[in-house]
């Protein structure tokens, strides 16, 4: 069964949720011990690192006795309102498991003079203990040398397996680059199975990148791709990728331009690592079906856009890949967002790299934009880890003295928690311009000159910026006074007390004010026609309400006609139309819900306002207003 979010709209979510929970039944062992020894599923013979059980394998000879037990009715979760089991009670006559997803010892080919892979390492420490750094947390992965042999024998057998050009890597210790960091580690083992120098990593030039204990990478082949002249690995840690210790929610987005040695082929690839699921964020970025932290997830994902607009790394080649653990499941707000600034997803809603619960669905992804799309020759995931038991990996917790022996192999399955994305590329060679001889000039006599009357200049109108394609997403976290593209005009001419960036959000607000005010964030001008159905969405949150206004105090409004001049003159002459929009006087953030914007004609040139009044009076000086992660996309 796939995760809902997979498959259908959040919106859907509810529905597909309660049709899984009614389609589950679990066999039952019989047991009341936790992690009994031995694990006589699957029959015959019991669990081991031989003999698995994997996703989408059959059962039969089911006979026992059924129940039912109703659970706790929380949206989202898995296991609620239906458990049903069945606990078979003639121990001679237990169900029969039949393999029909037999193990793929191999990746699927994906054709192409190029692989790129992604793969997330299940926490790769080769620091055990209390304290890890940068920021002294405790260590994660392996508890000791013993568990972490296990482990990266595991994870080097599945990279060798891969036999990637470049593999982007995520959860690594957040260690730096130095001799004894993880990724020295990692690439040493490497070469020592595949030979001297198959793999070098790229060397960030920071201590640590980011603040998390763990963190992103690159490692490649020498021998087929090297970073690009001219070009330097680049990450984002601002805005929502901050990595100040008390806002820090992801990993830094890592890029690096590659020049393909065989034909001079660049392109530039992203590793990401967004924040999960099941973290702790604020209530108004949570969601029942997309899971905590969805609202980060979005906002990184356009700012990871925004970024990448600005050719981080120097490259001037168009071709980007998108890579990594994006923690959202392909119908999911940050999967969208992606899609709808340019990337196409390459692995489609039927493919899965993670599963949770007895629901599968991909949390890992590769998505290329438009000019690299063409070259992909195909993309696939692996699944060497999701279809596996979680008693088969490199963990001696929990199990006795035998069962560590017969669940272990080191071999790729269950080398991690999530199955690595592989992508084939034909690179189109980055084509070189060819010098122009320059011809041996030919002596001109010179000519007496003739005096020219000097003209009168003519006055250079104001250049009208092009209307902005849809999607916008804008969340305020990088502005001073506006983003770009915005305006900020005091009708009123106090500017004292215009709108401007606070805490991530934009704030217009009265405090300490003695006249009427009048301001206005104006968006820039947006060819609405060049999505179905735009819709505007916002958060708001205002506080204090005016009652010396009497008229809208708060009120969101389209132009058709607006020159964008930017002045109060500009705004006051053209024709305002107010849109509606919910009361947001209760203290916290709402949402605005979908506001239509189909029914505006013309639709190729229209600005979107939001506009502040107060009115000087005891009670209008504390009024304000917070508007943030504006979105106008279509439906």
């Amino acid at each position: 069964m796939f995760t809902p979010t997979q498959i259908a709209d959040p919106s859907q979510a509810a529905a597909l949720q309660e049709e899984n929970n009614r389609k589950r039944i679990r066999i039952d062992d019989r047991l009341l011990t936790q992690n009994p020894d031995p694990v006589i599923y699957p029959t015959p013979g019991g669990l081991s690192a031989a003999n698995t059980v994997r996703g989408g394998d059959r059962v039969s000879n089911i006979v026992g006795i059924m129940t039912q037990l109703r659970g706790r009715n929380v949206a989202g979760d898995v296991d609620a309102t239906i458990d049903y089991r069945i606990h078979p009670n003639d121990p001679s006559n237990l169900p029969t498991f039949q393999s029909v997803n037999p193990r793929p010892q191999t990746p699927p080919a994906v054709g192409g003079s190029l692989k790129v892979a992604s793969f997330n390492l299940f926490n790769y420490f080769n620091t055990f203990g209390n304290i890890c750094f940068p920021n002294n947390s405790e260590c994660r992965g392996a508890r000791n040398a013993a568990e972490f042999t296990r482990q990266r024998d595991k994870i080097i057998e599945a990279i060798r397996r891969m036999d990637a050009d470049i593999v982007g890597l995520n959860e690594l210790e957040n260690d730096g680059y130095g001799p004894n960091s993880s990724i020295q580690d990692l690439v040493n083992g490497l070469n020592q199975v595949m030979g001297p120098g198959t793999y070098a990593f790229v060397d960030v030039g920071v201590a640590n990148l980011g603040g998390d204990a763990i963190t992103n990478g690159f490692i490649y082949k020498p021998a087929t791709v090297e970073i690009a002249p001219g070009t330097n690995p680049a990450f984002l840690d601002t805005g929502e990728l901050t990595q100040d210790p008390s806002l820090r929610r992801h990993r830094p987005p890592l890029a690096v331009t590659f020049r393909q040695k065989s034909n001079n082929a660049i392109f530039t690839v992203v590793v990401n690592h967004l924040k999960s699921k099941g973290s702790p964020c604020d209530p108004v970025d949570n969601d029942p079906f997309q899971g905590n932290c969805n609202g980060n997830r979005r906002r990184a994902a356009q700012e990871i856009l925004n970024w990448l607009s600005t050719n981080p790394t120097g490259s001037t080649d168009p071709d980007v890949l998108i890579i990594g653990d994006l923690n959202a499941y392909a119908k999911e707000d940050p999967i969208k967002v992606l899609e709808e600034g340019g990337f196409t997803n390459l692995n489609g809603p039927n493919s899965y790299s993670f599963s949770f619960q007895g629901q599968w669905g991909s949390l890992d992804h590769a998505l290329a934009n438009a000019s690299l799309r063409p070259q992909v020759t195909g993309s696939a995931k692996w699944h060497i880890n999701a279809d596996e038991p979680v008693s088969l990996d490199y963990t001696t917790s929990f199990k006795s003295a035998s069962q560590q022996s017969l669940f272990y192999a080191p071999d790729p399955f269950r080398s991690s928690d999530h199955d690595p994305v592989i992508v084939g590329l034909n690179l189109t060679p980055t084509p070189t311009s060819t010098p122009t001889p320059t011809p041996t000039p030919t002596p001109t006599p010179t000519p007496t000159p003739t005096p020219t009357p000097t003209p009168t200049p003519t006055p250079t109108p104001t250049p009208t910026p092009p209307p902005v394609n849809l999607p916008l997403t804008e969340d305020f976290d990088n502005c001073n006074p506006a983003p770009a593209g915005w305006q900020i005009v005091d009708v009123d001419g106090d500017t004292t007390r215009s709108w401007r960036c606070v805490n991530s959000y934009a704030e217009a607000n009265a405090f300490g004010g003695q006249q009427p005010g009048d301001d206005w964030l104006i968006t820039p001008p947006l060819n609405l026609a060049s999505a179905n159905n735009p819709v505007l969405t916002f958060r708001n949150q205002s506080s204090f309400t005016d009652s010396g206004v009497p008229f809208p105090q708060l009120s969101v409004l389209y132009s058709t006609d607006y020159n964008g001049a930017g002045t109060p003159a500009a705004v006051q002459a053209a024709t305002w139309t107010a849109l509606t929009i919910p009361n947001p006087s209760t203290g916290q953030f709402v949402d605005s819900g979908n506001i239509s914007l189909s029914g505006i004609q013309p639709p190729g040139r229209v600005y979107i306002a939001f506009r502040y009044r107060s009115s000087g009076t005891t009670s209008g000086r504390a009024t304000r207003w917070r508007v943030d992660t504006v979105r106008i996309a279509g439906n």
